[in-house]
Protein backbone atom coordinates (compact mmCIF):
# COMPACT_ATOMS: atom_id res chain seq x y z
CA UNK A 1 0.00 0.00 0.00
CA UNK A 2 0.67 3.29 0.33
CA UNK A 3 2.51 3.12 3.42
CA UNK A 4 4.78 0.41 2.01
CA UNK A 5 5.49 2.25 -1.24
CA UNK A 6 6.16 5.60 0.84
CA UNK A 7 8.74 3.79 2.96
CA UNK A 8 11.03 2.19 0.29
CA UNK A 9 11.26 5.89 -1.93
CA UNK A 10 11.28 7.92 1.39
CA UNK A 11 15.13 7.97 1.59
CA UNK A 12 15.21 8.74 -2.65
CA UNK A 13 12.74 11.84 -2.29
CA UNK A 14 13.92 13.00 1.58
CA UNK A 15 16.50 15.80 0.38
CA UNK A 16 13.71 16.76 -2.73
CA UNK A 17 11.24 17.38 0.32
CA UNK A 18 14.49 19.44 2.52
CA UNK A 19 15.25 21.58 0.11
CA UNK A 20 11.51 22.22 -1.06
CA UNK A 21 11.26 22.81 2.94
CA UNK A 22 14.98 25.22 2.67
CA UNK A 23 12.81 27.23 -0.03
CA UNK A 24 10.13 28.22 1.93
CA UNK A 25 12.88 29.02 5.17
CA UNK A 26 14.37 31.13 2.90
CA UNK A 27 11.64 33.42 1.64
CA UNK A 28 9.49 33.60 4.77
CA UNK A 29 10.24 31.86 7.99
CA UNK A 30 7.20 32.91 9.16
CA UNK A 31 5.96 30.40 7.33
CA UNK A 32 7.90 27.42 7.69
CA UNK A 33 7.83 27.70 11.37
CA UNK A 34 3.46 27.69 10.83
CA UNK A 35 4.23 24.76 8.76
CA UNK A 36 6.47 22.72 11.40
CA UNK A 37 3.73 23.76 14.03
CA UNK A 38 1.04 22.36 11.53
CA UNK A 39 3.33 18.93 11.29
CA UNK A 40 3.57 18.81 14.86
CA UNK A 41 -0.20 19.34 15.81
CA UNK A 42 -1.04 16.72 12.64
CA UNK A 43 0.88 14.07 13.78
CA UNK A 44 -0.57 14.36 16.90
CA UNK A 45 -4.13 14.56 15.58
CA UNK A 46 -3.15 11.06 13.60
CA UNK A 47 -1.34 9.31 16.54
CA UNK A 48 -4.55 9.95 18.69
CA UNK A 49 -6.89 8.24 16.05
CA UNK A 50 -4.62 5.60 15.66
CA UNK A 51 -3.10 5.98 12.07
CA UNK A 52 0.15 3.60 11.32
CA UNK A 53 3.23 5.05 11.98
CA UNK A 54 4.19 4.96 8.14
CA UNK A 55 0.95 7.31 7.89
CA UNK A 56 1.94 10.12 10.39
CA UNK A 57 5.43 10.36 8.43
CA UNK A 58 3.75 10.80 5.19
CA UNK A 59 1.23 13.11 7.11
CA UNK A 60 3.94 15.35 8.41
CA UNK A 61 6.15 15.80 4.90
CA UNK A 62 2.68 16.92 3.42
CA UNK A 63 2.13 19.17 6.45
CA UNK A 64 5.71 20.81 5.94
CA UNK A 65 4.72 21.41 2.11
CA UNK A 66 1.40 22.32 3.02
CA UNK A 67 2.25 26.04 2.42
CA UNK A 68 4.99 25.58 -0.34
CA UNK A 69 2.79 27.42 -2.68
CA UNK A 70 3.29 30.47 -0.79
CA UNK A 71 6.63 30.88 -2.73
CA UNK A 72 4.61 32.52 -5.54
CA UNK A 73 2.82 34.99 -3.47
CA UNK A 74 5.03 38.58 -3.13
CA UNK A 75 6.59 38.69 0.24
CA UNK A 76 4.74 42.46 0.55
CA UNK A 77 1.78 40.14 0.78
CA UNK A 78 3.10 37.75 2.76
CA UNK A 79 4.23 40.58 5.46
CA UNK A 80 1.48 42.96 5.18
CA UNK A 81 -0.05 43.96 8.16
CA UNK A 82 -3.99 44.73 8.43
CA UNK A 83 -6.47 42.97 6.62
CA UNK A 84 -5.90 41.61 2.82
CA UNK A 85 -9.02 43.22 0.91
CA UNK A 86 -10.94 41.14 -2.18
CA UNK A 87 -8.16 41.25 -4.30
CA UNK A 88 -5.22 40.60 -2.38
CA UNK A 89 -7.23 37.61 -0.66
CA UNK A 90 -8.07 36.02 -3.91
CA UNK A 91 -4.15 36.27 -4.75
CA UNK A 92 -2.80 34.68 -1.29
CA UNK A 93 -5.75 32.09 -2.32
CA UNK A 94 -3.89 30.82 -5.37
CA UNK A 95 -1.07 29.54 -2.80
CA UNK A 96 -3.15 26.35 -2.50
CA UNK A 97 -2.96 26.10 -6.32
CA UNK A 98 0.25 27.09 -6.56
CA UNK A 99 1.19 24.00 -4.08
CA UNK A 100 -0.26 22.02 -6.69
CA UNK A 101 1.41 22.36 -9.61
CA UNK A 102 4.57 23.37 -7.69
CA UNK A 103 4.78 19.89 -6.87
CA UNK A 104 3.60 18.61 -9.64
CA UNK A 105 6.00 17.17 -11.61
CA UNK A 106 8.33 15.22 -8.83
CA UNK A 107 7.61 11.63 -8.84
CA UNK A 108 6.51 9.76 -5.54
CA UNK A 109 5.25 13.00 -4.07
CA UNK A 110 1.79 12.53 -5.48
CA UNK A 111 0.06 12.25 -1.70
CA UNK A 112 1.77 14.64 -0.16
CA UNK A 113 1.00 17.21 -3.06
CA UNK A 114 -2.42 16.09 -3.18
CA UNK A 115 -2.99 16.23 0.70
CA UNK A 116 -1.31 19.41 1.76
CA UNK A 117 -3.02 21.42 -1.17
CA UNK A 118 -6.48 20.76 -0.28
CA UNK A 119 -5.71 22.11 3.41
CA UNK A 120 -8.42 24.70 3.22
CA UNK A 121 -11.03 23.07 1.56
CA UNK A 122 -13.82 22.77 4.26
CA UNK A 123 -16.74 19.59 4.74
CA UNK A 124 -19.12 22.14 3.68
CA UNK A 125 -17.80 22.85 -0.05
CA UNK A 126 -17.06 26.30 0.45
CA UNK A 127 -12.98 25.64 0.98
CA UNK A 128 -10.87 26.19 -1.86
CA UNK A 129 -9.23 25.58 -4.46
CA UNK A 130 -11.37 23.13 -5.29
CA UNK A 131 -14.26 23.43 -3.60
CA UNK A 132 -14.46 19.97 -2.70
CA UNK A 133 -17.36 18.86 0.23
CA UNK A 134 -18.17 15.84 2.49
CA UNK A 135 -16.29 12.29 1.51
CA UNK A 136 -14.26 13.59 -1.58
CA UNK A 137 -12.03 15.41 0.94
CA UNK A 138 -9.28 12.79 1.93
CA UNK A 139 -8.42 12.21 6.01
CA UNK A 140 -5.29 13.53 6.16
CA UNK A 141 -6.40 17.02 4.68
CA UNK A 142 -9.07 17.12 6.96
CA UNK A 143 -6.75 16.74 9.48
CA UNK A 144 -4.14 19.25 8.48
CA UNK A 145 -7.01 22.06 8.01
CA UNK A 146 -7.50 21.39 11.95
CA UNK A 147 -3.55 21.53 12.83
CA UNK A 148 -3.77 24.70 10.59
CA UNK A 149 -6.54 26.49 11.72
CA UNK A 150 -5.41 25.65 15.46
CA UNK A 151 -1.99 26.61 14.53
CA UNK A 152 -3.03 30.22 13.01
CA UNK A 153 -5.04 31.07 15.99
CA UNK A 154 -2.23 31.01 18.33
CA UNK A 155 0.22 32.30 16.31
CA UNK A 156 1.19 36.54 16.12
CA UNK A 157 0.08 37.33 12.91
CA UNK A 158 1.13 40.57 11.49
CA UNK A 159 -2.56 42.07 11.98
CA UNK A 160 -3.52 40.16 15.34
CA UNK A 161 -2.17 38.85 18.25
CA UNK A 162 -2.16 34.96 19.02
CA UNK A 163 -4.34 33.22 20.88
CA UNK A 164 -3.58 31.18 24.38
CA UNK A 165 -3.61 27.69 23.83
CA UNK A 166 -6.43 27.11 26.30
CA UNK A 167 -8.56 30.02 24.12
CA UNK A 168 -7.47 28.32 20.90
Amino acid sequence: GLAKKHKSMYSEYAPTIYALTAAIDAKDHYTFQHSKNVAYYAEAIARAIGTSDEYREILKEAALLHDIGKLGVPRALLEKEGPLDHDEFAQMKRHAEFSLSLLDNIPGLEDIRLWGALHHERLNGRGYPLGLAGGQLPLPSRIMAVADIFTALMEDRPYRKGMSLARA
